[in-house]
């Protein structure tokens, strides 16, 4: 059902059209790439006797507000973009209070489509 309702968002709000196939294949890629991130933020620390020690990085748990993922979500979105020099649309590059409603609704049902499918939700 949450599916279809990204499904319908993208089509009308951004012209895309997306299979459900589409959604389930991003959903693998996203996995994926968490998992290739995850590798790449740990370090190597070498120790005073000549080994090393593998450190994993303190993580925060997924928020289970979808409210606050969503602002998470576009903030890093922001942030990341213009690292990247990707000019995103004018009316996105505000605070997430003051996105259009249509761009903060669409944050809102990415943010619980992730906590549902990856996250700590306890209340699933």
């Amino acid at each position: 059902m949450l599916n279809r309702i990204i499904m319908e968002l993208l089509l009308k709000i951004f012209g895309i059209h997306v299979s459900e196939a589409g959604i389930i294949t991003a959903k693998t890629r996203f996995a994926r790439l968490v998992c290739e991130l995850e590798v790449q933020s740990h370090t190597l620390k070498k120790l005073e006797d000549g080994s090393y020690k593998l450190e994993t990085p303190k993580r925060k748990s997924l928020p289970i507000d979808p409210m606050e993922l969503a602002e998470y979500l576009h903030d890093n979105y922001e942030e990341i973009s213009k690292s990247t020099n990707w000019n995103t649309q004018k009316n996105c590059k505000v605070p997430f209070k003051d996105l259009p409603n249509e761009n903060k609704t669409t944050m809102i049902l990415l943010a619980s489509k992730l906590i549902t499918d990856f996250g700590n939700n306890k209340n699933k």
